[in-house]
């Protein structure tokens, strides 16, 4: 049974992150025993590793990572991210909710690893809070994956809407309510997690000229956005141009430059990255997940049960949200059809999968960059993953008593 052994699997790498092993570790382990799981041939074995580490789309992920990193490096030795938090510290009273802005804001922008780019804009409000690791990867992590629901600009959507023949638009405003729901799970963990944090001290503050400077201090933000979703320049030359503007403008010296760009070199990083390729691959290429839905559907189910269970699992175990929504939603489309609220269901429950994903490249990589204990972090993500989706239901239930 297919779905038995993808349960074995999920069983391994709950197990691994129970015994608190490296990310790269648990998925490395995922990329070598599903294979034996399942009875890979030799050939398959091979292109899945040579494709996934040496691929294209790989090199390219990892480059785009290095960028990332560095370009927080560099925004923090040009002084940006000094200016950013006294900037938006001005802006609101309470300093938790500066803390999440950033996080908020490159939300809007689709890109692997995006959490990464945020991450460094974070931190700098989060050490003067004296956050945990944990916290600052944690809400860092969850605010950047709130517009995913309904942001027209994300792979998930698009597909969605290309699979099931619905129009974007409605697909979007439909599911706008777990957007707000997201965002208000959030910020209630937050205000219940930490204790108020102000560095006004009672001044008066002209939050007109703070909200100015807060704008203007984003601009390197400002133009990823126009060069890659407006101009649509590929993501590496995009970032390239901002982090060559940033050096320029700021006039780096050569040591800083050089500094920026190491900072970038991390080996756990890109073991990540290059395992979550390798088992993406050994998925594609095998064609395993493309029988999963037609054996759950041969149970003779509820059509809820496959709606929900199929996206999940597939979402927990690629940590990719296309990935769910491209393999599972075609195969569920005689139950989908044109109901939107089926539609919403699958969406949301695969999208809770990605959530708690090892896989997911936003939470890996940012646990690492962090350095947060993986056991300590999932204490806070499961429980409030178990409310956002509790709170999707509530919703759903109350939306179908009143229509």
């Amino acid at each position: 049974m297919i779905t038995l052994k993808f349960s074995i699997a999920f069983i391994i790498a709950v197990i691994l992150l129970i015994l608190r092993q490296e990310i790269w570790v648990v998925i490395a382990a995922l990329s070598i025993v599903t294979p034996i799981i399942f009875k890979f041939t030799p050939h398959i074995i091979f292109r899945s590793f040579y494709k996934g580490a040496l691929g294209y789309s790989t090199i390219h992920l990892i480059i785009v990572v290095w960028l990332i990193i560095s370009f927080g490096e560099a925004l923090y030795r040009s002084g940006y991210l000094a200016q950013f938090v006294e900037s938006v510290e001005g802006l609101f009273k309470d300093l938790r909710v500066a803390f999440v802005i950033p996080s908020m804001i490159i939300g809007l922008l689709p890109m692997p690893s995006g959490a990464m780019l945020s991450a460094p804009l974070a931190e700098e409000i989060g050490r003067k809070m004296s956050l945990s690791a944990e916290d600052l990867t944690f809400f860092n992590y969850w605010f950047r994956h709130i517009w995913e629901y309904t942001w027209p600009l994300y792979p998930g959507l698009i597909l969605t809407s290309a699979i099931t023949g619905i129009p974007i638009w409605k697909v979007g405003i439909h599911q706008l309510p777990m957007v707000i729901i997201s965002a208000a799970t959030g910020f209630f963990i937050l205000f219940w997690r930490l204790p108020f944090f102000s560095l006004s001290n009672g001044e008066s503050v002209n939050r007109k000229e703070k909200f100015m400077k807060f704008l203007m201090v984003l601009w390197p933000i400002y133009l990823i956005i126009l060069l890659v979703l407006v101009i649509r320049i590929d993501l590496v030359i995009g970032l390239a141009i901002v982090l060559v503007t940033l050096f320029v403008s700021k006039r780096f010296s050569l040591p800083d430059i050089g500094g920026s760009l190491r900072k970038g070199l991390s080996w756990k990083i890109f073991l990540i990255l290059v395992f979550v390729m390798i088992f993406k691959k050994e998925l594609q290429l095998s064609g395993v997940l493309n029988h999963l839905p037609d054996e759950m559907v041969g149970w003779g189910l509820s059509p809820l049960i496959p709606i929900i269970l199929i996206p999940f699992l597939i979402g927990f175990l690629t940590g990719v949200n296309s990935a769910y929504i491209g393999v599972a939603f075609p195969v569920l489309l005689g139950f989908l059809g044109n109901n939107l609220n089926y539609v919403f269901i699958g969406y949301v429950s695969g999208f809770m999968g990605i959530l708690l994903s090892p896989a997911h490249l936003c939470l890996a990589v940012t646990k690492t960059y962090f350095r947060a204990d993986t056991i300590k972090l999932y204490r806070i993500l499961l429980p409030s993953v178990i409310a956002l989706y509790s709170l999707f239901w509530l919703y759903m239930g109350f939306v179908r008593f009143v229509v």
